[in-house]
């Protein structure tokens, strides 16, 4: 290699590290360090490394490679991402994510989890200054979620943007849970000034639903197309920085144990890094068919979000009124069969059976009033923001 250039590698994995749920998780922990062990990659990004002891392994086994690492804390139970470096890793920020799914959906976990992203800035000898970020977006579940997931797109974009224009060196990896063609995909690529390093030297490929992948549900199916590529590396490519390699690595079954290291493969890059000192210019946006799209995503999305709104404050006045109910039956029965043979059984079961229900009803008004008032309120004013921003940046597009 001449001197004055140098090879940066980086990978990017999603380890499916979820307690209890995922299948044979220390074994593959086991096998994921063995991996990193090896010294190739300078900087890998881990998703879905959702309990911290699991970190506290991986470091503990690879801290001969990587000696500086960094685990994001967030929301319940943590964002899941985790950043190793060989370089010293001398400041981090974790920006959560505004839309982060519904509070009702709790086996889907992504509002509690705390979805964001983490960037970490690297003192690298080439480079300077090198800031890494990584991410883990909305999981599918369908199309319910796509505003919500376009929206963390939106604010991701706008992150990266941002520090692109600085003219800073960036690196951005992780799990998009979205494919090539989507709109989710152009936001970023488009509006974040990045470029894809699987483009520039790997057309073809996927990274989950692999029929090869022992996980999956087209295990061994013969089913080529249904892999998906999620998983992804941007970078800011300059004079300075250019991707000259990019593959699916850690596509293979951990030897003697016949699994897939995770439900997902790798994704890696090879960036070369020269000694010059020219600047490129920095230029791109997105096309107006995307920003009107995002436009109607996130209307659509805000109505839908009114009326579940709507819904769970009605649910609260429903709650009232029967509350109110209640009460009057606590007061009038024990009085209506006082004198009756029944008095004293309605004296003591009316209270006990009104005042049960009552509890039952201000428990469930309670939760629609803090869902429909303060998530519902929370939820419709960043749609609102999110559509000013991106009618503003369509303003400027049509100027």
């Amino acid at each position: 290699m001449p001197e004055d250039t140098q090879e940066l590698r980086v990978l990017s994995f999603n380890c499916w590290c979820l307690p209890i749920v995922s299948k044979h998780k220390i074994t593959r922990l086991v096998a994921i360090a063995k991996v990193l062990s090896n010294g190739y990659y300078d900087i890998v990004a881990l998703q879905e490394i959702w309990v911290y002891n699991d970190f506290e392994f991986l470091r503990k086994n690879v801290k001969h490679i990587f000696p500086f690492a960094k685990y994001f804390h967030s929301g319940v139970f943590g964002s899941g991402l985790a950043v190793f470096s060989k370089f010293p890793i001398i400041s981090s920020s974790f920006y959560p994510f505004i839309l982060n799914g519904k509070p009702l959906q709790v086996f889907h976990g992504d509002y509690y989890v705390g979805k964001g992203v983490g960037t970490v800035r690297l003192n690298h000898p080439q480079l300077g200054y090198l800031d890494v970020f990584n991410t883990h977006l909305h999981a599918g579940y369908g199309d319910r979620y796509k505003a919500h997931r376009a929206a963390q797109c939106w604010q991701l974009a706008n992150l990266l943007r941002s520090f692109v224009i600085a003219g800073n060196h960036v690196v951005m990896t992780g799990d998009l849970n979205s494919i090539p063609d989507s709109l989710n995909y152009r936001l970023i690529r488009d509006h974040s000034l990045l470029t894809d390093s699987w483009t520039q030297t790997y057309d073809l490929g996927f990274t989950c639903n692999s029929p090869f992948n022992t996980f999956s549900r087209y295990y061994q199916k013969d089913n080529a197309a249904a892999g998906k590529r999620l998983d992804y590396i941007l970078y800011s490519r300059t004079f300075r920085l250019e991707c000259i390699k990019s593959e699916v690595v850690m596509k293979d079954v951990i030897p003697g144990a016949n699994i897939s290291y995770s439900d997902h493969f790798g994704v890696s890059a090879v960036f070369h890094i020269a000694n010059r000192s020219e600047k490129m210019d920095i230029s791109g946006h997105l096309q107006p068919s995307t920003v009107d799209a995002l436009i109607q995503l996130l209307e659509q999305e805000l109505t839908v979000a009114k009326c579940d709104a709507k819904k769970h404050i009605y649910c609260v006045m429903t709650c009232i009124f029967v509350l109110l109910i209640l009460i009057m039956l606590t007061i009038l029965l024990p009085t209506q069969f006082r004198l009756t043979i029944y008095g004293h059984l309605a004296t003591i079961l009316t209270p006990l059976f009104c005042g049960l229900c009552m509890i039952i009803i201000s428990i469930i008004g309670s939760f629609c009033f803090v869902i429909g008032l303060v998530f519902g309120r929370t939820e419709q004013n960043s749609m609102r923001e999110m559509i000013d921003e991106v009618k503003l940046l369509k303003g400027t597009l049509a100027s």
